[in-house]
Formats: structure tokens, C-alpha cells, sequence
């Protein structure tokens, strides 16, 4: 695939900006929205889900299943992992991260929240391997708009957690993590 690999790795770059997992004021229309970080890791993690819940992982397989079969995916994740190691190789950018990332989270109330530390270093590794699927999938087929890979995308964007899907197939179920937030 002939694409620059900013496009590619702008999912990764995201998993160190302020806004991941930060919450969104913004109302969520045409998600299933989530109140309960319970529930979201239950959706997320769980494999036997009541009504109106598929289970997140054997969706989340089906979606990426082509990719893998790609005769390119081998390249795929070299490059992501080379472009990704020479990203946090810079210290001094990744100091003024963090410390943008810092006085962000004090700006939206989460500084000193240890409920919303347990969530976010619950479901991290998993918002990471979804994060690295778009980025797989931006390398070997281009951005697909409307794909539910950057469905997913877009709602890391607003600073929440994609959790699930409803049986439909279509209607994402998603955690904002600004009910854990305390003023």
C-alpha cells in the first residue's frame, strides 16, 4: 500500500494524546451508551452476554480476519512497530506529552481518581490492540471511510471506550469515561 505512514500511525499516535480515554461532554447519538464501567468491561471482556449483546472479542475477530490473511500484514506490523519505537524515541517530545497530557487531565477533573485509573488500566491493552487494528487496517487498505475499524477510531476520538456490539451488528456499545470523572 503506497500511503504516508502519518496516516497510517495516526491511530497509534493517538494511544499518548490527552484525549484517549479522557471522556466526552458531547452527546453520543446512534451508540448504545454505557453508564457502568462494569458493564463496559463485562461487554468487553466477558463471553457469555445477555440480550442484546454479541460477544465483543468473536465480532472484533471477524472484523480484523482478512486483514491477517493479507499478504502484506507481516509488513504492516513491522512498519507500525519500526514507526512506533521511533516515536517514543524522542524523550524530550514524549516529556512535553505527558505533561500536556497531565494539565489536561487536571483541566477534566481527573487528576486524583482512582476509580477511573482502575478503568483506564483495565481496558488500556485492549484500546491499544483495537487502536493498532485501524492502523493495520489504514496501511494495507487506505482509510475506508464508514469501515467500523474507523468507526471505532472516531469514537477513541471523543474520548471514549467502544465496548460492544448489539446483535444487530451495527450498533456500537460505548463507554464514556466522563461519568467516572469527579468536580
Amino acid at each position: 500500500m503506497n500511503i504516508q505512514s502519518d496516516d497510517y500511525m495516526e491511530p497509534v499516535v493517538f494511544i499518548n494524546d490527552a484525549l484517549f480515554l479522557s471522556g466526552t461532554s458531547e452527546p453520543l447519538l446512534n451508540y448504545d451508551v454505557v453508564l457502568d464501567p462494569k458493564k463496559a468491561k463485562e461487554l468487553l471482556f466477558d463471553q457469555n452476554l445477555s440480550e442484546p449483546y454479541l460477544n465483543w472479542s468473536d465480532f472484533f475477530s471477524a472484523l480484523i480476519s482478512d486483514l491477517i490473511l493479507d499478504k502484506d500484514y507481516k509488513n504492516s506490523q513491522k512498519e507500525i512497530i519500526d514507526n512506533a519505537k521511533k516515536l517514543k524515541g524522542d524523550v524530550l517530545k514524549d516529556n512535553i506529552r505527558k505533561r500536556k497530557a497531565f494539565l489536561l487531565r487536571k483541566k477534566n477533573g481527573l487528576i486524583d481518581n482512582g476509580e477511573y485509573d482502575l478503568f483506564v488500566n483495565e481496558v488500556t491493552d485492549e484500546a491499544v490492540n483495537m487502536l493498532n487494528w485501524v492502523a493495520t487496517q489504514r496501511y494495507l487498505k487506505g482509510y475506508l471511510e464508514g469501515s467500523m475499524l474507523e468507526e471505532v477510531f472516531l469514537i477513541f476520538k471523543k474520548g471514549c471506550m467502544p465496548c460492544g456490539i448489539n446483535r444487530d451488528g451495527r450498533t456500537l456499545s460505548v463507554f464514556n469515561p466522563n461519568v467516572l470523572k469527579k468536580y
